[in-house]
């Protein structure tokens, strides 16, 4: 009977340490190389997402103005509660409200009536070209201070990524993507 050494190696699988460390450079210099792309596409995709509510929300407000066949008014909000002292600043929100007593502000609830407040936690800079809400009249239209392009531009004024929505006289609501941010 023969006595096997086990000090000799055996039939070991597995991998070496340096092989191991060599696949994991090789793994963090390919998921480097891919980040860029995915921020930028996950940005693409967001600012998509905002220009498309802003849509839907501008088609709602245009769309109780033919319902109710009033003054249906959208201005900039910052606190979801009050229209925003700067008119052309909608960044983190707005206020759709029918305005009872025609005085282009939203007066709270007790005088207009509310009806929807979207408030929004936005990496986008939302700028309106005019110092007045936008203001739907009753047959869908919109006054000559409320036509106008709406800017969703970020910070670091990346073009590609930039978005507009603009209304024209007769109260169509549109998106773009030839806007030129500040």
């Amino acid at each position: 009977m023969e006595l096997s050494n086990s000090l000799e190696p055996t039939n070991v699988k597995g991998f070496s340490l340096i092989e191991l460390m060599i696949t994991l450079l090789i793994a963090a210099i390919i998921i480097a190389m891919g980040l860029p792309q995915l921020r930028d596409m996950s940005n693409t995709i967001r600012f998509a997402n905002i220009q498309q509510n802003l849509i839907s929300n501008l088609l709602y407000a245009r769309s109780e103005a033919v319902k109710n066949g009033s003054n249906t008014l959208v201005c900039g909000s910052s606190d979801g509660v009050t229209c925003s002292a700067i008119p052309s600043n909608w960044s983190q929100g707005w206020i759709i409200f029918t305005d009872e007593n025609n005085n282009g502000l939203y007066d709270g609830d007790t005088v207009d009536t509310p009806r929807r407040i979207q408030t929004i936690d936005s990496i986008a800079s939302i700028t309106w070209s005019n110092v007045t809400p936008v203001v739907f009249e009753g047959d869908g239209t919109v006054n000559n201070t409320s036509s106008g392009t709406f800017l969703i531009c970020d910070g670091q004024a990346t073009s590609s990524i930039s978005r507009g929505v603009t209304i024209n006289l007769s109260g169509r609501v549109r998106s773009t993507d030839a806007v030129t941010c500040p």
